[in-house]
């Protein structure tokens, strides 16, 4: 499984979010710090999930940080993080 598909994964199944996108930024970083030539090393990611109501901003990094920390042991870079509550909708 790709990084892509583990991060959709993880986040489906721990946040079941109202909203999700993932975008792969890896070919904006060709040949800088950390691009290791996969197309999977930077990723912008946007969610919205009633899993972050009353949630404060640090605490929801550190929650996909945690889901995602496999990832950043196997070649992921830089992870760009939109974390949104269903009552703050984006």
């Amino acid at each position: 499984m790709n990084i892509e598909d583990y991060i959709r994964k993880q986040i489906t199944e721990h946040l079941n979010p109202s909203h999700l996108e993932i975008i792969n930024e890896s070919h904006l970083h060709v040949g800088h710090a950390g691009d290791d030539g996969s197309g999977q090393t930077h990723f912008k990611v946007v969610v919205v999930s009633d899993q972050f109501n009353g949630m404060q901003a640090v605490k929801k990094h550190m929650l996909i940080n945690d889901l995602l920390s496999d990832c950043f042991e196997n070649g992921l870079h830089a992870l760009s993080l939109k974390l949104e509550a269903t009552n703050n909708r984006i």
